[in-house]
């Protein structure tokens, strides 16, 4: 892994207050490929204590623009759940 890059990515999401906010951390960031992580905390959570959705969009918003490497740009898509989650999984 290129250091590097993944201390600029890091950079630039310290530079983002909503991701400070958050407590996002940008564990992989490669030409192609990145990885971000929020702690589960009560705030993030819906009614039902699931993650909340617009956490997981924040997550693969965020990826999606670092892995095309355009740290400046969002990204556009789509999130379609599969389903909820079960009890074990949560």
């Amino acid at each position: 892994m290129n250091m590097e890059l993944l201390d600029r990515g890091r950079q630039v999401l310290r530079q983002q207050p909503f991701s400070v906010l958050l407590e996002a951390e940008l564990t992989v960031f490669e030409p192609g490929r990145a990885e971000l992580r929020l702690p589960i905390r009560h705030e993030l959570k819906q009614q039902h204590g699931f993650v909340h959705g617009g956490a997981v969009s924040y997550l693969a918003d965020n990826a999606l623009t670092y892995a095309g490497e355009k740290l400046c740009a969002t990204a556009q898509g789509t999130i379609a759940p599969l389903g909820a989650p079960s009890p074990s999984e949560t």
